[in-house]
C-alpha cells in the first residue's frame, strides 16, 4: 500500500474476529456468550440514545471539586438487562456493574466468573453522539478466590 507520497506503507495486521479469538483461547465459549449477551444491546444504544427520556440523569456523586458522576436512564436500562440476561443463562456468573447497588467490592466464592460493566463507558460521549466512545464488558476467567 504507498502512501499519499508514493512511499509504501507496511500493512497494519487486522485485528482477529471474535470467532477467531474464541477458538483459540481456553474459554472461547464463554467469549462467545458474553459477545451474544452484550452485542444486542450495544446495537440498540444509538436507538436508546434517540429517545429523550433515556438520556435523562441522575447524580451518583460529586465529588469535593462539584463535579457530578451522572448516569442517564439509558445506563440504568442496559444495566438492567445485562444482569437480567446474566442471570437467566449462566447462574455460575457473578455480575458487578458500575451503576447502583450492582456496584460491589466483594466476591461470590461460590461463582465460577466474574461479568464486569460499565454499561455506557462516557456517558457525555454517548450523548454527544460520539460514536465509538462508549460501552464496555470485562469478563473475567476463571475466578480465583484472592485476598484483596
Amino acid at each position: 500500500m504507498m502512501d499519499r507520497d508514493g512511499a509504501v506503507e507496511e500493512e497494519k495486521p487486522q485485528p482477529a474476529s471474535i470467532e477467531a479469538l474464541a477458538e483459540q483461547a481456553e474459554y472461547g465459549e464463554q467469549l462467545r456468550q458474553v459477545v451474544n449477551i452484550f452485542v444486542p444491546l450495544a446495537l440498540r444504544l444509538p436507538q436508546l440514545r434517540d429517545n429523550p427520556a433515556m438520556l435523562e440523569e441522575t447524580v451518583k456523586a460529586t465529588g469535593k471539586d462539584g463535579i457530578t458522576d451522572v448516569a442517564t436512564k439509558a445506563d440504568v436500562y442496559v444495566q438492567k438487562e445485562l444482569k437480567r440476561r446474566i442471570a437467566s443463562q449462566h447462574q455460575d456468573w457473578q455480575f458487578w456493574g458500575e451503576e447502583g447497588e450492582d456496584n460491589t467490592k466483594s466476591y461470590d466464592q461460590t461463582k465460577k466468573f466474574l461479568f464486569i460493566t460499565d454499561p455506557i463507558e462516557g456517558t457525555n460521549n454517548f450523548k454527544a453522539r460520539k460514536d465509538g466512545l462508549w460501552g464496555s464488558v470485562q469478563p473475567w476467567w476463571p475466578f480465583q478466590r484472592r485476598s484483596l
